[in-house]
């Protein structure tokens, strides 16, 4: 493989360079198949060919896939409408939407797609396929409308550059590797988190218990309010104070914080959002910052403030959902979090506690810079080999 500052290519097994790229037309290069449209009635039982529907596509994380088929269509009722079934390996999409989302579709037997999608059925090697469409700006092709949709015939005139068969083979096989490195990651993230998850159950309802340096017992947990541990404020400010280029963090009761100009705390503390989608999520900063006027300040803790952190993790979102009603928007309010009965071992356990579950974050975090930078990495090779 070669590399240059506007691309790359591969060799061939002979190390001879492969013969230059050629333009073609997608309409030159396989055949677009548009959905078909079953009623809900004609849609059923487990017998006959899988009729899949855009909420059958599983498009979460690294690995978008198709996940079994819940609607079936008879032979009768195909036969009836003059249905063509999709009998090859092919690439199918939404095809309405904000953006097209690609799935590699491998099936040993016929199959259907409803009327809100499509497939492209490829002359050319079907990896290279995959990995061609993530970078064509298919928006440029898009029917406006209440949602952008596409059809067969603007997509037939979109033209790509196609290397020689035998290279297409070298690049979807490097790139797979690539999306195989990022899989692996994502998997190994989910298992930490998982582990995390169950680990912090056991510790918090004492089922794992830690000795002290000399092996003994530490002493028994005590119950005591969240109010008493800590001082608990909020911030003073609306969402609308950020400034993009401020000097500070600002905390709304987003994941994300934003910045400001100015600030109204100069501590170590824990920042609860206090209502919205995101409430009761949970942030560490210790420094200068401003807070939204539903963000929860929490500072001056008597404990370990990151053993706090975590039980909080555990316990907080199931107060919340008991006090949640149906139809409302979820929130906190002071009285609530400030009542809030935790059990406390003393210090010296609390700390072996924290700085267990801050050595599990770490490799959690690791795994997730490992999984940026290959989708860097790989978003990179893309931009060099598609040139």
């Amino acid at each position: 493989m070669s590399l240059s500052s506007s691309e790359i290519r591969f060799k061939d097994d002979n190390g001879n360079d492969f013969p230059d790229w050629e333009e073609k037309k997608l309409g030159e290069l396989g055949d677009f198949k548009s959905g078909v449209g079953f009623s809900e009635s004609e849609q059923g039982g487990k017998v006959g060919t899988p009729f899949y529907k855009v909420s059958d596509m599983n498009l979460a994380g690294n690995e978008s896939s198709m996940n079994s088929a819940n609607h079936y269509v008879s032979d009768a009722q195909i036969s009836a409408n003059k249905y063509k079934v999709i009998a090859d390996v092919s690439l199918v999409f939404a095809k309405v939407g904000a953006a097209i989302f690609l799935e590699r579709k491998r099936v040993a037997s016929n199959f259907l797609i409803d009327n809100n999608m499509m497939a492209f059925i490829p002359s050319f090697d079907i990896s290279f396929a995959q990995h061609l469409f993530t970078t064509i700006r298919l928006s440029r092709f898009a029917q406006v409308g209440a949602l952008p949709s596409y059809n067969a015939s603007d997509l037939r005139t979109i033209k790509v550059s196609i290397p020689h068969p035998a290279e297409q083979k070298k690049i979807a096989d490097f790139l797979t590797s690539v999306d195989e490195r990022i899989g692996q990651l994502i998997k190994k993230k989910a298992l930490l988190e998982d582990y995390k998850k169950g680990v912090m159950q056991q510790l918090f309802s004492q089922q794992i218990r830690f000795k002290d340096d000399n092996g003994n017992d530490f002493p028994d947990w005590e119950e005591k309010k969240l109010g008493d541990l800590c001082d608990i404020t909020t911030g003073k400010l609306d969402a609308n104070a950020m400034s993009l280029d401020g000097q500070y963090r600002f905390y709304t009761c987003a994941k994300e914080y934003l910045m400001i100009d100015n600030y109204a705390f100069d501590t170590e503390a824990l920042l609860i959002s206090g209502n919205g989608a995101n409430v009761g999520y949970i942030h560490y900063y210790q420094g200068k910052f401003n807070a939204y006027q539903r963000t929860y300040v929490l500072d001056g803790f008597t404990d370990a403030i990151n053993f706090i952190q975590y039980q909080l993790e555990v316990t907080l979102k199931k107060r919340i959902q008991l006090e949640s009603k149906a139809g409302n928007i979820p929130y906190i309010v002071m009285d609530t979090l400030a009542g809030m009965r935790l059990s406390l071992p003393t210090l010296p356990e609390q700390k072996k506690i924290a700085d267990f579950l801050t050595s599990v974050d770490q490799k959690i975090e690791s795994v997730s810079q490992q999984i940026a930078k290959t989708q860097t990495f790989k978003k990179g090779l893309l931009q060099q080999m598609f040139v």
